[in-house]
């Protein structure tokens, strides 16, 4: 009696990735209304403006950086060379 219904419960169990309900979880739905696009596009704009200013008042400070690497970065190529080429012809 035991045995056939657990028999009869495995046979009548769905796997839950079948169900419909958990693939709606992971889909959308569609808005075609103008007010949620017009939503969307005041989102990106406010994401694009904060960025953008963040960059425009940091653009100073990210040249003299750059700047300051390339410089760094010669000064250590130079370093390099020289020991190597004192190595070299010791």
């Amino acid at each position: 009696m035991i045995r056939t219904r657990i028999y009869e419960k495995s046979i009548l169990q769905v796997s839950k990735e079948n169900l419909m309900n958990t693939a709606m979880k992971k889909k959308s739905a569609r808005d075609d209304r103008k007010s949620a696009a017009s939503i969307g596009y005041v989102g990106i704009a406010i994401f694009a403006i904060v960025f953008g200013t963040i960059v425009i008042l940091d653009i100073s400070a990210l040249m003299r950086d750059g700047r300051m690497f390339i410089m760094n970065w010669r000064d250590g190529i130079g370093r390099l060379v020289r020991c190597i080429r004192r190595k070299l012809c010791a």
